[in-house]
């Protein structure tokens, strides 16, 4: 993976799924429900995936460049006046800057505000991008704003400052075809990716590319935990982007 086909970070997600003690993501965990800052430690990781690798595929960047156009908008401006409020208290009385940390994992519990998918098109290609993530998402949260009393009683908010940031989960949960594999590389066999969310995909298929090649599936990764004690489901999240911002809206 790493030294044949250069997905580096890819191998680097995957070794270090496999240095883990034994761990089920719940499916509570993967959808959000629960805080980061719910996951245990081992299992939270920022520091494989940046915003600089993100940078060099295309798609990633396309979507950062949605989520940034589409942040003045009514349905985030909810988003960001409940975000304050819930910093504000029943009291609606502090005023003044609000500078958070860099920290992904603490925007997210906080002060997400947006998001972008990104998914990937397997007829184009595969890439070291869809070796560690496969589709998942760019977040938007809050990095520096003021409040300012209004005459009546609200408050003035002014963004200046949004992070943006990737959180994925890496995990084996469910039914999930993942690919054929063999020595030589991998492949989508186009029947096994219709199905495969649905069922245990076990036939090999020929592919141009690389030949003969087996099916990997969740369930692969699942036996090999139970048989060894190790493989944790991990939360990832990249560093954070700061993008300067300048809109306004009332709480």
């Amino acid at each position: 993976m790493e030294h044949k086909w250069g997905w580096s970070v890819a191998a680097n997600v995957m070794r270090t799924w496999f240095s883990l003690p034994a761990r089920e993501m719940s499916l509570d965990e993967k959808l959000g429900a629960v805080r980061a800052s719910g996951v245990p430690e081992p299992y939270r990781n920022s520091s494989l995936i940046t915003m600089a690798w993100l940078s060099r595929f295309e798609r990633a960047m396309a979507a950062a460049d949605a989520l940034e156009k589409k942040l003045d908008r009514p349905a985030v401006h909810e988003a960001i006046r409940r975000r304050v409020l819930a910093q504000q208290g029943a009291s609606r009385s502090s005023q003044g800057a609000i500078s958070n940390s860099g920290l992904a994992m603490t925007l997210h519990d906080h002060w997400q505000i947006d998001y972008e998918p990104v998914g990937y098109d397997t007829g184009t290609g595969l890439d070291d991008l869809y070796g560690a993530l496969g589709a998942f998402a760019l977040y938007a949260a809050v990095l520096n704003a003021t409040v300012s009393a209004l005459p009546d009683g609200k408050l003035l908010i002014k963004i200046h400052r949004v992070g943006i940031y990737m959180r994925d989960t890496f995990d084996f949960i469910g039914h999930q075809y993942l690919g054929h594999w063999n020595a030589a590389g991998v492949g989508i066999n186009p029947g096994a990716a219709q199905w495969g969310s649905r069922v245990r995909w076990a036939l090999p298929a020929w592919n141009p590319k690389v030949g003969w090649a087996a099916p990997v599936t969740n369930e692969d990764f699942r036996e090999w935990r139970t048989l060894t004690g190790r493989g944790g489901d991990m939360l990832l999240f990249s560093d954070v982007k700061a993008v300067d911002v300048s809109f306004s809206l009332v709480a």
